[in-house]
């Protein structure tokens, strides 16, 4: 079972984006963690996904395109 990345590792893996915007996916994290810790977070270059397995499948609207 895979989890929420951890700050350390999402600050590093964002740090070509503005500060704005960081600041922003940051802040979802935080959000999405307190509201459902067992979601699972994915990061590749140009998306975040959160995905919690207990609803179902990702949709569309379950993406966050940081660009």
């Amino acid at each position: 079972m895979k989890v929420m990345i951890p700050l350390s590792i999402l600050e590093k893996r964002l740090r070509h984006l503005s500060d704005e915007k960081t600041e922003i996916i940051l802040e979802i994290h935080i959000v999405v963690a307190k509201l459902i810790p067992h979601a699972e977070e994915r990061l590749n270059r140009k998306v975040i996904t959160y995905f919690d397995a207990t609803r179902g499948a990702c949709k569309g609207g379950d993406l966050l395109d940081t660009h």
